[in-house]
C-alpha cells in the first residue's frame, strides 16, 4: 500500500464500540475506541466530531480524538465536554427518526452473536438495496450510502476553505459504514455483489475507513479512501453526485 504524501484533511467514519444491553458503551468498548484514536493518522490542525447523538458512538468519537494530537491535558477533561464541541448529524443514524426502532431493530439485535451469523445478517441487509427493511423507521442501504456520500463532499468543502489542517471524526453504526462501502467500491452500482465477503467480513467495533484529502483548493482535491487492505482513489464528484442522486 502506497502512502499518502502531506495530507491537507482526513476524515474518518467510525463504528462504536462494543455495547452492553441498554446500548451503552463497555469497558472494553472504551478501549477499543482509545485503541483506535491512537492508531488513525492525524493532522495538526482542528479536529471536528460528528456523531449520530446516540450516546456510545459520542463516546467512542471522543474517546478516540482524546488520543490523536490535541493540547487537552485529559481524556477526562474531553469526555466532559470542557475542550472540544461536538455535533450531532442525523445522516449518521440508522434510523428515520432516531427516537423510534421499530420492530425490525430487534430482529438485528437479537441476531446470534457468531462473526457468521453477523456477516450473513449484513449481506441480507445489504441486498435491500433502495428498499428499506421497516419503510419510515430504517433507512435503506441506499439512503445510508447518500447520507454518508452527502457528509463527505460537505466535509472536504468545509477543509477546502480553511488555512489549517483539519481532522473529522464520523462516529456510526456498522450499516451505515457497509452500505457506504457497498456502493462507493462498486461505482456506486453494486447490484447483487457479496461486499461483505469481498472486504472480509462485517465492519467490527470500533473500525472504519479513512479518507485523506491532499492538495485541497476550491476545484480540485486528490482523495484517496482506505479500509483494511484496500486502498481506492475518490472521484468526488462521482460521491457527490450520488448523495444527491
Amino acid at each position: 500500500m502506497s502512502e499518502t504524501n502531506n495530507p491537507t484533511a482526513l476524515l474518518t467514519f467510525i463504528r462504536h464500540g462494543e455495547k452492553d444491553s441498554d446500548g451503552k458503551l463497555t469497558h472494553r468498548g472504551f478501549e477499543q475506541a482509545r485503541d483506535r484514536g491512537c492508531r488513525l493518522p492525524s493532522l495538526n490542525g482542528q479536529i471536528v466530531l460528528f456523531h449520530s447523538g446516540v450516546g456510545r458512538v459520542k463516546d467512542t468519537v471522543r474517546t478516540a480524538a482524546a488520543h490523536l494530537d490535541l493540547n487537552e491535558t485529559s481524556e477526562e477533561h474531553l469526555e466532559l465536554g470542557e475542550h472540544i464541541v461536538d455535533y450531532v448529524a442525523p445522516g449518521l443514524h440508522f434510523l428515520t427518526v432516531p427516537s423510534n426502532k421499530g420492530s425490525y431493530h430487534d430482529v438485528w439485535e437479537n441476531t446470534e452473536h457468531s462473526r457468521e451469523a453477523i456477516d450473513n445478517r449484513m449481506r441480507n441487509y445489504l441486498r435491500l438495496g433502495d428498499s428499506s427493511p421497516e419503510p419510515g423507521v430504517w433507512l435503506s442501504p441506499k439512503q445510508m450510502a447518500q447520507n454518508v456520500a452527502l457528509m463527505i463532499g460537505v466535509e472536504v468543502r468545509f477543509a477546502n476553505m480553511t488555512a489549517s489542517p483539519v481532522t473529522f471524526v464520523n462516529g456510526t453504526h456498522e450499516p451505515i459504514i457497509m452500505s457506504f462501502l457497498h456502493y462507493f467500491l462498486h461505482d456506486f452500482n453494486p447490484r447483487d455483489i457479496d461486499t461483505v465477503s469481498e472486504v472480509g467480513g462485517s465492519v467490527d467495533f470500533a473500525e472504519g475507513f479513512e479518507l485523506f484529502v491532499e492538495d485541497k483548493n476550491q476545484h480540485h482535491s486528490t482523495v484517496t479512501l482506505r479500509f483494511r487492505d484496500i486502498e481506492r482513489g475518490v472521484d468526488l464528484d462521482a460521491v457527490r453526485a450520488f448523495a444527491y442522486s
